[in-house]
């Protein structure tokens, strides 16, 4: 996590932009879909609490500025909101100073199969971020809320 506060805070240094709101993110985000055994509501509420607990933590990285070293404090900050009717989202930021960028978007949506209700859609801003979906999906699977096919 400390490597991504540096990448994402040295590349608002240098002028890279990174997703910054949900669409950003949806236009330029890997897809990775899971289903979940539970309704959409109860999906939303575990995985809400799973992803507090994975990423509950704040920490200073080093920062390399103009030939000097400046601490900067870094966060990641998990979001829920309902977005309507059996419809929810969860959302992954990461601040480091006075930048952010949005590395994960998560729709929860209702599924026409009986037995797996509820398709979670997990958007991760590039092939790197992959790992988050898998800590997602660790945590769901010993919680036995996955689908798996």
């Amino acid at each position: 996590m400390k490597k991504f506060l540096l990448l994402t805070t040295l590349s608002f240094l240098v002028g890279c932009s990174l997703p910054s709101n949900v669409n950003d993110l949806k236009k330029s985000s890997i897809l990775i879909p899971m289903l979940s055994k539970l309704p959409p509501e109860q999906t939303y509420q575990v995985l809400l609490k799973e992803m507090q607990n994975i990423y509950s933590s704040s920490s200073t990285v080093p920062i390399p500025v103009a030939g000097t070293v400046v601490a900067v404090n870094g966060s990641d900050v998990v979001e829920g909101r309902k977005v309507k009717t059996n419809q929810y989202q969860v959302t992954l930021t990461t601040k480091a100073g006075f930048s952010s960028a949005l590395g994960e978007v998560i729709d929860i949506i209702p599924n026409q199969n009986k037995s797996c209700p509820t398709r979670m859609n997990i958007r991760v801003m590039n092939r790197y971020w992959k790992v988050h979906a898998d800590r997602i999906k660790k945590a769901l699977t010993n919680k036995n809320v996955l689908c798996i096919s």
